[in-house]
């Protein structure tokens, strides 16, 4: 899959919201090239390289019914996957990832003891940052502003020694971002979460690529029927971008909902493993 440049990013994610907002009346091409200064042409060109799809099919691919028909179609998937981890597809984060919660020390001192190393890289969906401990990737994020993503993670762990170094475990998540590359070898997360955060987590990897699920489910196959709000906390705190897939999460309405990191973004890479 290409990299998506800064630059056709921000034609890209122009151009899904003025379909979100005008999603009603199903604008034409010209319109909508209009709306994000560029030509038909040059819009076409970005939407079907970057989203698989042309704006007319993407309009219609992202409406509520379409995405309330994936969440009924892949119910009886998405429970067989969740409760087992196993999934005719063979498509689950959960057979490459594994989480290791960090300590109670490391949780409550905010990282005093960890050296962490971090590095920018390329992605299908724009920028990254990706961090680690001596015992895997505890940070991705997708970076607009790689400055800002620094303080960032220094926020999250405020008494943790930080170096701008790339190895080997970052240009591993990394090869997670591209769909068209065998799935990679097994891949430690160090997470910085609670017990209920570190289950959501954990429930999401069983979520299958090309399938959707909703925090309501979410919480019934946790066994926390009643905590679909909580849930949705848990995947709004998720520390690791893609790789544990919350952008498979909807809302049981149908509405794509939000995303950390723009629901622009969340559209793009539904778009990419759904079409």
């Amino acid at each position: 899959m290409k990299q998506l440049s800064q630059k056709n990013y921000e034609i890209l994610s122009k151009a899904i919201s003025y379909i979100a907002t005008h999603i009603n009346t199903q604008p034409e091409l010209h319109d909508i090239a209009q709306h994000c200064k560029t030509s038909s042409s040059t819009l076409q060109r970005i939407f079907s390289a970057y989203a698989g799809l042309s704006p007319k099919q993407f309009t219609i691919f992202m409406t509520t019914d379409h995405a309330k028909s994936i969440l009924a179609n892949n119910t009886n998937v998405l429970a067989t996957a969740l409760k087992t981890g196993s999934s005719d597809s063979g498509r689950l984060h959960n057979h490459f990832v594994q989480i290791e919660s960090m300590t109670h020390d490391e949780y409550r001192s905010g990282g005093k003891e960890l050296h962490i190393k971090y590095s920018f890289h390329k992605s299908p969906y724009g920028d990254i940052l990706i961090a680690s401990t001596d015992r895997g990737i505890c940070h991705i994020v997708f970076s607009k502003d790689h400055t800002a993503s620094i303080q960032e993670l220094q926020n999250l762990f405020p008494e943790a020694s930080l170096s701008k170094l790339n190895i080997p475990i970052h240009k591993h998540a990394q090869k997670f971002f591209d769909p068209a590359i065998t799935p990679p070898s097994k891949i430690t997360l160090h997470l910085r979460g609670t017990t209920f955060q570190i289950k959501v987590w954990q429930a999401l990897l069983r979520i299958p690529s090309g399938s959707l699920t909703s925090y309501r489910d979410i919480a019934h196959y946790i066994e926390h029927e009643k905590a679909h709000r909580a849930v949705g906390t848990a995947i709004g705190h998720n520390p690791i971008a893609y790789i544990i897939p919350c952008h498979r999460v909807i809302k049981a309405s149908g509405s794509i909902g939000d995303y950390m990191w723009g629901p622009s973004r969340k559209k793009i890479i539904l778009a990419h493993e759904l079409s």
